[in-house]
């Protein structure tokens, strides 16, 4: 009962006393109601729910700082998670949830080990009856969605949803069944080809594409922010920053494999389905890479490692078997020597993904000693991320991992400039960042706020590639302010901007560098897997 409890407190969908204790008892009954529906077979009964005993802190845990019940997107983000980011997630608790699962661990013991009750048939038939006199109203009663009345098997599903461990088992189950359409959407991709196209191009091209991790659009010196922290960034010809870009989603996963596929939110199976722009590239006798200094997302093939293994060569500089590597902390910077032989490579067509680490938590660690700037910032020492007392440190730590990721994106800049290629680079974050702002008790990137959603994007282009395609540059100049989405204008303006065509890319209409771009209705996914429309502005 202790997680439904928590639920009670920390929802805003509990809007009043009487609702929250009729789920409270609603929760009571139907975890007692398997005990006596199985009464001969109690020790079975017990053994099972041990196992959610155990789990209880983890899922207190989740509902506290989310205010939700656990969703398939928890599960995802636990299973294709490495140690080092496991560490960072439960930052500042990770003592307190070990001792609260040993404890749950012995509780389990305990329980498994004491005799068994013997329940009699009559009793075990009026406690069902009376739990299910007393669930009854929460089943019968259909609540109107969007106009219409849900049928009885999605109210069922919604209600058990809520309450622990129900919620869980629906949660993992659901999970399980979008991996197996996954796998099987990845099969049938393999035989998928964009038929892309494009005209000849004489000499040496390089369209590179940058990643970034939990950068927000607001603590960029180049977008106004009161801290300079675009030192590099802003003195660099040909720069644009577009000023009204959102995110496809708050979390990593799914936002980065819309990124770079054509994926939306609205249709998330083409990410699945397809494969992404590197093949799309590739089909056009482009040479492709992708350069990472994430780690690779758990030990089988899953979403962002599935599209780095479509480039003819894939780079870890971090790779997840090796965690005591990991945690020497290879910066961004160490991505450069890659690029660089890349980029001087015979090869005449490039195509280069860079995933950065950039600003992910904790933020102290993205950065090398130099560029601790702004202080104090916490850097070298243990700091929960979580715990507002912090604000200070954070936003200063924060900044610094800017300030870095300026370094180092003016230095694939001025890779790009020295190799003399006709060159595109194109930077943009998976999700914006909370920093406690405006007085909330908001970090990390798990709330939908406008901090979460606004991410940067920059475009920056050689003097040749603006003197061969000066229609495109004054497109871009001209769409700099226009409401884009990561998840939906970034593939095909990286494809309008090499001339590449493919079937069903929709290029023109959703390009930034075409005369004949659209803006269209926005729209993210939030952390408990639903689609909702972009209701911010900025």
């Amino acid at each position: 009962m202790v997680p439904n409890i928590t639920f009670v407190f920390v929802s805003n969908r509990m809007d009043g006393t009487v609702k929250s204790l009729y789920f409270l008892l609603f929760s009571f009954a139907l975890i007692i109601l398997p005990f006596f529906i199985l009464y001969r077979h109690v020790k079975i009964v017990t053994v099972c729910y041990s196992v959610f005993i155990f789990l209880i802190p983890l899922v207190i845990f989740y509902t506290v700082v989310f205010s939700i019940p656990v969703t398939p997107n928890m599960i995802a983000t636990i299973a294709d998670t490495n140690h080092h980011e496991t560490i960072e997630f439960f930052s500042g608790w990770h003592v307190i949830i070990t001792i609260s699962m040993l404890s749950s661990l012995a509780v389990c013991i305990f329980l498994v080990r004491q005799p068994v009750p013997h329940i009699k048939k009559a009793t075990a038939k009026r406690v069902i009856i009376a739990c299910l006199i007393l669930c009854a109203p929460a089943f019968v009663l259909r609540m109107p969605h969007k106009g219409k009345k849900l049928p009885l098997s999605e109210i069922i599903t919604h209600r058990l949803g809520c309450v622990y461990p129900f919620g869980l088992i629906k949660a993992m189950l659901a999970y399980t069944a979008e991996e197996i359409r996954y796998q099987h959407m990845c099969r049938k991709s393999e035989s998928f080809s964009f038929h892309a196209t494009r005209p000849i191009v004489p000499g040496e091209e390089a369209y590179v594409l940058v990643i970034g991790e939990s950068a927000r659009y607001c603590n960029w010196g180049i977008n106004g922010y009161f801290r300079n922290t675009t030192p590099h960034l802003g003195l660099i010809k040909n720069l644009l920053s577009f000023t009204n870009v959102s995110t496809g989603a708050i979390i990593t996963d799914p936002s980065v494999p819309m990124i770079v596929t054509r994926g939306t939110p609205k249709n998330m199976t083409r990410c699945y389905s397809e494969k992404g722009i590197i093949s799309a590239f590739a089909e056009c006798g482009f040479v492709t890479f992708w350069i990472s200094s994430q780690a690779r997302k758990g030990l089988h093939d899953l979403a962002i490692t599935r599209y780095a293994k479509e480039a003819k060569t894939t780079v870890f500089i971090n790779p997840i078997n090796d965690y005591s590597d990991f945690c020497k902390i290879r910066y961004d910077e160490e991505l450069i020597p890659v690029l660089k032989r890349a980029i001087h490579s015979k090869a005449k067509k490039l195509f280069i993904v860079i995933h950065t680490m950039g600003s992910h938590a904790r933020y102290s660690m993205r950065y090398p000693k130099r560029f601790d700037l702004f202080r104090p910032s916490g850097k070298g020492k243990k700091m929960d991320i979580r715990d507002p007392k912090n604000r200070k440190q954070l936003i200063n730590s924060y900044d610094n991992s800017i300030l870095y990721t300026d370094f180092v994106l003016s230095k694939v800049i001025e890779e790009l400039k020295s190799s003399g290629r006709m060159s595109v680079f194109m930077y943009l974050s998976d999700h914006g960042e909370n920093l406690f702002d405006d007085g909330k008790d908001l970090s990390l990137h798990w709330n939908v706020t406008p901090y979460t959603l606004h991410v940067p994007l920059f475009i920056w282009a050689s003097d040749l590639y603006i003197q061969t395609h000066p229609d495109k540059w004054k497109n871009l100049k001209k769409n700099i302010n226009m409401p884009a989405c990561s998840a939906v204008n970034v593939f095909p303006t990286l494809l309008n901007l090499a001339d590449i065509t493919c079937h069903g890319c929709e290029t023109q209409k959703r390009s930034l560098a075409s005369s004949a771009f659209i803006p269209e209705k926005r729209y993210y996914i939030s952390m408990d897997d639903k689609v909702k429309e972009l209701a911010y502005q900025w």
